[in-house]
């Protein structure tokens, strides 16, 4: 019997010494220069592709739309994908856990991810629902007040909210932004969306590249942020 081509090629990469994950956070399909993100992937030829939640907008059932529409354009095979839930997406419907929980990948949790040792969530550490929208806009005043600490206490909060070990690398989406804490090893992946929220595009658009070991083990040396210029079509330059 013939083994699918997917398979033959996550058990080469499987045979790597290293591999390569792509983080795309905050995707927003199908707004701002979020189509983009399929040209990046074919572009990138990652091993893995962590979608870091809020891959879509809407609610209800426009999510479940936007959600269907993304997958049927979507270059990279779900089997070697993590697919997590972000607030924008789940406010509780429970027809789209059951879509994304329904999908091939290789995240079996849809909140969050570990590979070794790497911790992957989208980091809205506010919750879901109408109190936890209520909470992210209380949140987002004192975000634009806190704006130069506003990364290190939302990934010191996840650290403690996801109880997530100072041995691990964590990578979080949610507040638009494109940078690394060293203080609490987190990297903030990012967004394709161009709607101003704290940080401006030039803080916010892009995504990450991670290198690391084929069994998920990383190094600081191995994380390179990816800008998105929203101006010139997509082009991107490395950080």
């Amino acid at each position: 019997m013939t083994q699918p081509a997917e398979d033959l090629i996550w058990a080469e990469s499987c045979a790597k010494t290293s591999l390569k994950t792509l983080i795309l956070s905050d995707v927003h399909y199908p707004t701002g220069v979020s189509r983009t993100c399929f040209q990046i992937i074919r572009e990138e030829k990652p091993d893995i592709v962590v979608l870091l939640g809020d891959v879509v907008v809407g609610h209800g059932q426009r999510v479940l739309g936007n959600m269907r529409g993304f997958f049927e354009r979507y270059p990279h095979p779900l089997e070697r994908s993590v697919v997590v839930l972000g607030d924008n997406e789940f406010r509780g419907d429970r027809r789209v856990l059951e879509f994304v929980s329904g999908l091939p990948k290789l995240n079996s949790d849809p909140f969050t991810h570990r590979f070794g040792n790497m911790f992957f969530a989208h980091g809205n550490v506010e919750g879901r629902g109408w109190f936890s929208a209520l909470l992210e806009e209380a949140g987002g005043f004192a975000a634009r007040l806190l704006k130069p600490l506003t990364p290190r206490l939302v990934s010191a909060v996840a650290r403690l909210e996801y109880r997530v070990g100072s041995e691990f690398y964590s990578f979080l989406g949610h507040i638009h932004y494109l940078g690394y804490v060293k203080a609490t090893r987190t990297t903030f992946c990012g967004t394709l969306s161009t709607k101003k929220m704290v940080y401006g595009l030039e803080e916010s658009l892009g995504y990450v590249v991670v290198n690391h070991s084929n069994n998920g083990f990383v190094r600081e040396d191995g994380i390179q942020l990816v800008r998105v210029d929203a101006g010139r079509n997509g082009h991107r330059g490395h950080v």
